[in-house]
């Protein structure tokens, strides 16, 4: 099989100029970029680098990396680029490598490209575009060529990034090793699993150097211990007495969401990160919810359960709180900063963004063109990927690869990949709404892959191919004269 003809990508670059569009009419309605409260903390990174307790901080050295053209501008145009680079890889791995038609492949990229909630995280100053940049291009590298050394350890290296970037990444290196040996590739597990050690083993290094013990953070512990506050009950538990304090106030049943423990309420939340992120405190809160997982295992069961759940509703509901979902709206009017706060200690707000942008008046705003947010504002009523549309692509994958599991065991991966990301933050941490739009590329590939006409027209496989039948030769090496039987 050739390459296409110039005129059969006609209709992908169509798709691709109308999504670019798109995005540049956001870039001129909001020009800046968008907050979110953990924005603060990868911007002061950026500028201050040290060993944040909180999260690994692989966003604010991508940060850093463009700070010298002193732009929130640049930074969102980037990331909108990231943005049509996943659609971009997904399309080019379904239709030139696997042979899928042009128009399930062009279907594939819509979600990805016209999502207005896709569209408003590029926008956001947070580090899940990055992410799933990072991840799609792993997923893409080992299903382009499963035997190739180079493509394995590009993989890995992804992969490490990716959990630089987000933790949530570094279970997906179990999903890619149990693909990858389901298949037979020894050697590649081993190189996948290698690069994807190298970004984080120094990263983790430094980390311990600064205090903070030999990991990336010191908010695992914490965080599960959110998942757990939810439905706690300490009668049940029974705690040991370092544990008691920890013991969320009010009834089970009349609790809020889990992660306001963490930061609002309770133990913890009269402390600073600086002195709740410490490895003390993160053993601590470990202990106590391993402690309610095995005492009330039914009801983390649910509570994971019904976070999931959130995931495939059609409206969006105000969860872990009303203010946190209206961020991921696209606004008239964004709200002021708070540029008096310090993300990190010793360090404003106000003189990250004035440092990054290297101006003294800034304030970190974006300058809203009211014609054009409103644009943004309606469009963003329309054009989203529900969680009710998102049900059927993730088990219509499922579907497929029971039904046509020979011919497009390479939706493994991604649907596998796709659905780790759904699941884990629920049961691990908490749900958030923009956890899952890095799932939705893999999701879409997935089920686009198992609509393989036939073999990949570059795929290997194991077995030699036959030695090619010389004139006047039987095939089982008997000679015989031209013509004979």
């Amino acid at each position: 099989m050739g390459r296409p003809a110039f005129r059969a990508y006609l209709p992908f670059l169509a798709v691709f100029a109308l999504a670019t569009a798109v995005r540049v009419v956001a870039m001129l309605a909001y020009q800046g970029i968008l907050w979110f409260p953990d924005s603060n903390s990868y911007l002061a990174v950026a500028v201050a680098p040290q060993a944040y307790p909180v999260r690994p901080q692989g966003y604010a050295f991508f940060l850093r990396l463009l700070e010298p053209a002193h732009s929130f501008t640049l930074v969102a145009g980037v990331q909108h680029a990231m943005g049509l680079a996943v659609g971009a890889i997904i399309y080019v791995t379904l239709w030139l490598r696997f042979n899928v038609r042009n128009w399930i492949s062009l279907l594939a990229v819509v979600p990805v490209y016209f999502d207005a909630y896709q569209i408003q995280l590029e926008h956001l100053l947070l580090s899940d575009v990055l992410f799933e940049l990072l991840i799609v291009a792993a997923v893409a590298l080992v299903l382009w060529r499963p035997d190739g050394n180079g493509h394995a350890a590009a993989a890995g290296l992804c992969l490490g990034l990716a959990t630089l970037t987000r933790s949530v990444a570094l279970p997906l290196l179990v999903v890619f090793a149990v693909y990858l040996l389901v298949r037979r590739r020894w050697w590649q597990v081993a190189i996948t699993a290698v690069a994807c050690a190298l970004p984080i083993l120094p990263y983790m290094l430094w980390f311990q150097a600064s205090g903070g013990g030999l990991a990336m953070s010191n908010s695992e512990g914490l965080f599960l211990y959110g998942r757990t506050a939810s439905f706690a009950d300490c009668s049940v538990i029974r705690p040991t007495p370092a544990q008691r304090p920890l013991c969320p106030p009010g009834p089970p049943g009349e609790r809020s969401a889990g992660p306001n423990y963490v930061w609002h309420f309770g133990y913890f939340a009269r402390l600073p990160n600086d002195k709740k992120f410490t490895p003390a405190h993160n053993d601590q809160a470990e202990a106590f919810a391993l402690a309610a997982i095995r005492a009330q295992p039914g009801d983390y069961l649910s509570t994971g359960l019904r976070d999931l759940r959130r995931t495939f509703t059609w409206n969006r509901e105000p969860y872990p709180t009303e203010y946190s979902t209206r961020l991921y709206d696209f606004h008239y009017r964004p709200d002021p900063l708070d540029l008096k706060s310090e993300p990190v200690p010793d360090l404003t707000l106000g003189q990250a963004v004035r440092t990054y942008l290297a101006s003294p008046t800034a304030d970190g705003s974006p300058y809203v063109r009211p014609e054009l947010a409103a644009f943004m504002v309606d469009y963003q009523r329309y054009a989203v990927l529900r969680g009710t549309m998102l049900l059927p692509i993730l088990v219509g994958g499922a579907i497929m690869l029971v039904v046509r599991r020979q011919r497009a065991a390479g939706a493994f991966l991604p649907w596998l990949c796709a659905l780790a990301l759904l699941v884990t933050p629920p049961f691990t941490a908490a749900f958030g709404y923009r956890y899952v739009v890095p799932a939705v590329p893999l999701a879409c590939l997935a089920l686009a892959l198992t609509f393989m006409r036939r073999r990949a027209v570059t795929e290997r496989t194991d077995e030699p191919e036959p030695p090619p039948v010389s004139e006047g030769v039987v095939p089982g090496g008997v000679k015989g004269a031209r013509g004979s039987i």
